[in-house]
């Protein structure tokens, strides 16, 4: 990229005002000699001879030792200075992960400093980048939890403004603006904290359906025509991945193929697609060149017994009933329609 003091240099007054209020592509233009620095400095993470140490422009610094991060401020200070830029100090926060096997190290990081704009950085268990909460241990725990957390915000302000609603209109509104499900394609598939996820995503279920909490799980992903939430999990999880392994970019795609084919169990993204290939018994040739969503369609309409089916489209037709959504003449009040879904719903 041309430096910004070029680009200025050849474009009139008008165009300039333009690109003063386009902020996004002012600011990437700016810091681009910052970037072409640091990734020059010589310290910093490395995969192979591309540099990885900066993420996000400038938003996150990566270094392996503390001595490399102090190098790196110092760049960026010394480029603050030159370029009248301001870092916020308070907004600044260090995240430091430590290997299992460097543990004993841990006694020696309270002694630590690092300073920016000549002002102490603050030090933190957690901090949440781009809407994905990273701690130290660099487990997934507490992004699951906040997740389910604004789940159930999204699920309650669903069934609060709409709860007069039909049920099946309900579920829509569900479907739309409570299925997100945002940096779940990062998740370790085999964290036992995501079953209070799913367990969440059920009862939510439950409630659009006005169904008994005592209902069989397996009859709610056919009544809503949708995946097990735990499927869908692994099915973006999959998509994920290969979108990485087939990306444009030969980084992302060279960082992909290792931890899937080499690293496997040692990388996040080879344990999640491994252990979806054992689930789905897949091969990698049906992952790279297959369709991931008719594989994992196809292990779960598998995992449906037709009794399960045969409930569950019951089901489906007394909630119509129930709802006034079918013009059948019955003889049963409401409260005896759900009487009998409640007992169909258990049995």
């Amino acid at each position: 990229m041309v430096p910004y003091r070029t680009i200025f240099s050849t474009i009139n007054e008008g165009e300039q005002l333009k690109l003063k209020h386009d902020s996004v592509l002012y600011f990437c233009i700016h810091v681009d000699d910052l970037l072409l620095l640091l990734s020059k400095a010589g310290v910093g993470c490395y995969i192979c001879p591309n540099f990885v140490g900066v993420y996000d422009i400038v938003g996150l610094l990566i270094p392996p030792t503390p001595a490399a991060l102090r190098r790196l401020l110092v760049i960026c200070e010394n480029y603050a200075r030159d370029f009248c830029i301001s870092f916020n100090s308070l907004k600044t926060k260090c995240l430091i992960i430590i290997p299992k096997e460097r543990r004993d190290i841990s006694a020696y990081v309270e002694y630590l400093e690092f300073r920016v704009d000549d002002k102490p950085i603050s030090f933190v268990e957690s901090f949440s980048h781009l809407g994905h909460l990273i701690n130290s241990d660099l487990s997934d725990d507490d992004d699951i939890a906040k997740r389910r957390n604004d789940f159930i915000g999204q699920l309650n302000n669903n069934l609060c403004y709409f709860k007069k609603l039909h049920c099946h209109v309900q579920y829509k509104l569900f479907h739309s603006y409570c299925s997100s499900y945002y940096g779940c394609e990062l998740w370790h598939l085999a964290n036992s904290k995501i079953d209070s996820f799913c367990a969440a995503w059920r009862k939510g279920l439950r409630r659009i359906w006005k169904l008994p909490y005592s209902t069989h799980c397996s009859l709610l992903p056919v009544i809503s025509q949708c995946l097990p939430i735990y499927d869908e999990l692994c099915r973006r999880s999959l998509n994920f991945a290969r979108s990485c392994i087939t990306h444009n970019c030969p980084l992302i795609r060279f960082i992909a193929y290792y931890g899937i084919v080499h690293a496997r169990y040692y990388s996040p993204i080879g344990q999640n697609v491994l252990y979806c290939f054992k689930r789905y018994n897949c091969t990698y040739n049906n992952f790279l060149f297959g369709s991931v969503n008719n594989l994992v369609n196809s292990f779960c309409s598998k995992s449906i017994d037709d009794s399960t089916f045969s409930t569950a489209n019951l089901l489906s037709e007394l909630i119509c009933v129930r709802d006034g959504m079918c013009d059948i003449a019955i003889n049963f009040t409401k409260e005896e329609l759900q009487s009998i879904i409640e007992n169909v719903c258990t049995c």
